[in-house]
């Protein structure tokens, strides 16, 4: 993701005060498993871009410290993980939660990432995350935290996403966006684009967006079409 998003500012800041990916962005990571993090940075390093990797467990610290500082968080987090700690004293003062309903009872991890990308935003900060499809209906506890993270007008679309777009798994999945810096007339409107029958078949088991629908999902978002 985050080389992408290299690529992603170079192609538009090119002609405009010609900024380097490092003078436009600053990257901050935490990973759990250390191959993965040295593959990060090893990553990072290659396409020249200057990133903070940290090995962390995320369901029990920030190590980055970036509560209200971030201007994007991007993020593909494990659905559905269980056998979360609830009962740790980092996770019940944790300020990446609300604080009347933070705490999910159900045994996944789905709306705790949810509230950590929200809270990691700054007043006008954007998140794009993936998410699990049951993550959108759930009920009790995670109902409560759902309405209550779309009272603060921040949610700003849902895509549902069709099966095989990833290379280890079928299943479908949404991708949420948060604006902290909505426009007032859209605060109380969430965008919601049913996307399950678009896509490019790349081979038999892999789907992917070709740039022509890209395009298509970003006029509708910027128009609001759907």
């Amino acid at each position: 993701m985050f080389v992408q998003t290299g690529h992603f500012i170079e192609a538009h800041l090119r002609g405009e005060n010609q900024k380097s990916v490092n003078e436009a962005v600053k990257c901050y990571g935490t990973e759990l498993k250390s191959n993965n993090a040295w593959l990060a940075k090893m990553n990072l390093a290659i396409h020249g871009i200057e990133g903070k990797i940290i090995e962390s467990n995320s369901f029990y610290s920030d190590p980055h410290g970036l509560v209200g500082k971030c201007d994007f968080v991007m993020a593909n987090p494990p659905f559905n993980v269980n056998k979360v700690d609830k009962d740790k004293d980092y996770v019940k003062t944790d300020p990446r939660l609300f604080k009347d309903v933070g705490i999910p009872k159900a045994d996944n991890g789905n709306y705790l990432w949810i509230q950590y990308f929200y809270h990691y935003l700054n007043a006008t900060g954007r998140a794009g995350f993936v998410m699990a499809s049951s993550a959108t209906d759930a009920g009790n506890t995670e109902k409560a935290i759902r309405q209550k993270l779309i009272e603060t007008g921040a949610v700003d679309g849902i895509v549902s996403v069709g099966n095989n777009f990833f290379y280890t798994r079928s299943l479908p999945c949404h991708v949420w966006f948060l604006d902290r810096g909505k426009r007032a007339e859209n605060r109380d409107k969430i965008l919601m684009i049913d996307a399950r029958n678009t896509f490019r078949k790349v081979n038999t088991t892999i789907n992917d967006y070709s740039p022509g629908q890209l395009l298509i999902f970003t006029a509708c978002i910027s128009l609001d079409l759907i």
